[in-house]
C-alpha cells in the first residue's frame, strides 16, 4: 500500500482575506432562494489558504425521512469518481505495473484497434470510444468491468487521436485496465491505491441499493416548478470507473487537496489561456441518478471548493462561477428565480413532437404524456415546462427549449444551456 499523499504547495494569493462570517452569510444568501425553489438540496464547503470559510447543508437526504444532509452525508460522486480511476491508473504507472504510453492491447487485445489506443488517450478521452452504453432494462442487472469492456467493443467507435471526446465507455475500459494491470479486484485497488492514502475512510463503492450509513437519496424534477422525485434505480456496478462511488463532502475535500494528480496537469494549466478565472482549476463535475457535484482546486488563490447535492440539477453548472466569486470575497448577483404559471397544451404542441440531431446514434426527442411534453437526450425522458406558446424549460438541466413561433414551419430546436445555444435539427 502507498503511504500518505502529500498535498500540493499552492502559492498563496498575497493578502487573501479570512472571512468565514462573511463568506457564510453570503453562502447563505446566495443558496436559499434555489433551495426554497426544491432545485437545490445538498453541501458546500469552501476553504482558503488552508482554513475552512464553509461547511454549509441545506435539504434532505430523504425526504420520506426527514433525515438533514450533513457535511458527512453519503452523496454519489458520479463523475468525480473518474479522478479515483485516473489515480489508481497513476498509482499502478509509479509501481511499474503499467506505463500511460502502453497500448490497450497490452491487457485487452481483442478489443478493436487496441495497438492503436494508449492508456494516456483513454485518460484524456482522446481514445475515440463512445460517450456510453444504452443498457435499457439491464441497467439494475451487475456486470463485471470484463463483461462492460465486451459490450463496448461492440458499440461505434473512432479511431484514437488528438480530438477530445468525453466518454464514460473509456473509463470502463480503464477500470479493467486496472484490474488486470494491479492482479485484483477494481474496488480493492482504488481503496489501497487511492482511498486510504488520503484518509478517506467515508468513500465506498455504490453498487445497487447497498446498505450504507449515511446515505443520501438522489432525487430529480417532477413535472411542474417545485417537485422532486426519487431517482430511477440504477446499478452503480454497470459504471465502474466512470460514475460508482458514494462519499462524502469531508471525504471528498481531503482528495481534492490532493491536486494536481500529474506535474503536466500544472504544465497545462500554466499555458491555457483561460478567459475566466474560475476555469483555472484542477478537479471534475458530476451529473446523473439524482445527483450532481463538483470539486475544484484553485491554485491562483490557494483554494478549494466542494459542492455535492442530492437534487439533481443543471443548476449546478450556473451556480459553479457565482460560489467561486463567494470564495474569494467578491460580490455576486442575487439569484433571479422566474417561476412563470405554466401554459396549457395547445394544438401546436403536435409539431414539437419528434427526433431531433444531437450526436450520432443518440438524437434528441420529443414526446407527448398526458399535460405535458417530456425530452431525451439519450437517457430517460424528463418533463418540461411551458413557458411560453413556443418556450419550454427543463428543470433538470436548467435549460431552455425554443422553437419558431407560429406559423413557421418546426424544423429545428433551439436548446440554451450553461451560457451556449445550440440549433438541433429536426429528423422526424
Amino acid at each position: 500500500m502507498l503511504g500518505p499523499v502529500a498535498a500540493p504547495a499552492f502559492a498563496r494569493a498575497p493578502g487573501a482575506p479570512r472571512r468565514p462570517a462573511a463568506t457564510r452569510s453570503a453562502l447563505a444568501r446566495y443558496v436559499e432562494p434555489f433551495v426554497a425553489a426544491e432545485d437545490f438540496s445538498g453541501v458546500i464547503i469552501m476553504e482558503r489558504g488552508g482554513e475552512q470559510l464553509a461547511a454549509m447543508a441545506w435539504g434532505s437526504a430523504n425526504l420520506d425521512f426527514g433525515v438533514p444532509n450533513t457535511p458527512d452525508t453519503k452523496f454519489c460522486a458520479e463523475s468525480i469518481s473518474k479522478l479515483f480511476t485516473r489515480a489508481a491508473v497513476l498509482a499502478l504507472a509509479s509501481a511499474g505495473k503499467l506505463s500511460l504510453s502502453d497500448p490497450l492491447a497490452r491487457f485487452i487485445p481483442a478489443f478493436p484497434l487496441a495497438e492503436r489506443i494508449t492508456i494516456r488517450e483513454l485518460i484524456e478521452h482522446k481514445a475515440g470510444i463512445s460517450r456510453d452504453l444504452s443498457l435499457g432494462a439491464a441497467s439494475i442487472e451487475p456486470h463485471s468491468p470484463a463483461e462492460l469492456a465486451e459490450m463496448i467493443a461492440h458499440t461505434i467507435n473512432a479511431p484514437p487521436g488528438r480530438e477530445t471526446s468525453y466518454s464514460n465507455n473509456g473509463y470502463r475500459l480503464l477500470a479493467r485496465v486496472v484490474e488486470l494491470a494491479g492482479k485484483a479486484p477494481f474496488d480493492d485497488l482504488v481503496r489501497e491505491l487511492v482511498l486510504q492514502p488520503r484518509n478517506m475512510r467515508d468513500t465506498v463503492f455504490g453498487g445497487f441499493n447497498e446498505v450504507m450509513s449515511r446515505r443520501a437519496t438522489g432525487y430529480i424534477p417532477g413535472p411542474g416548478w417545485g417537485t422532486l422525485v426519487a431517482s430511477p434505480p440504477w446499478n452503480y456496478a454497470n459504471s465502474r470507473g466512470a460514475a460508482s462511488y458514494f462519499t462524502t463532502p469531508n471525504d471528498l475535500l481531503r482528495f481534492v487537496r490532493t491536486l494536481p494528480l500529474e506535474a503536466s496537469d500544472a504544465r497545462d494549466l500554466l499555458a491555457r489561456n483561460a478567459a475566466r478565472p474560475e476555469d483555472r482549476k484542477f478537479g471534475h463535475d458530476g451529473f446523473g441518478n439524482g445527483f450532481a457535484d463538483f470539486a475544484y482546486a484553485y491554485p491562483d488563490d490557494d483554494a478549494r471548493l466542494v459542492m455535492m447535492g442530492n437534487a439533481q440539477s443543471g443548476l449546478f453548472n450556473r451556480m459553479h462561477a457565482d460560489l467561486h466569486r463567494i470564495l474569494l470575497g467578491q460580490p455576486v448577483d442575487p439569484p433571479r428565480i422566474d417561476r412563470p404559471r405554466p401554459l396549457p397544451p395547445n394544438a401546436r404542441w403536435a409539431q414539437f413532437v419528434g427526433q431531433y440531431a444531437l450526436r450520432p446514434g443518440a438524437p434528441l426527442i420529443i414526446r407527448r404524456t398526458g399535460e405535458h411534453l417530456e425530452v431525451s437526450a439519450g437517457e430517460d425522458f424528463h418533463p418540461l415546462i411551458a413557458t411560453g406558446p413556443d418556450r419550454f424549460f427543463m428543470r433538470l438541466r436548467y435549460a431552455t427549449l425554443s422553437f419558431p413561433p407560429a406559423p413557421e414551419t418546426v424544423n429545428v430546436l433551439h436548446w440554451a444551456e450553461g451560457g451556449g445555444t445550440f440549433d438541433l435539427k429536426k429528423l422526424a
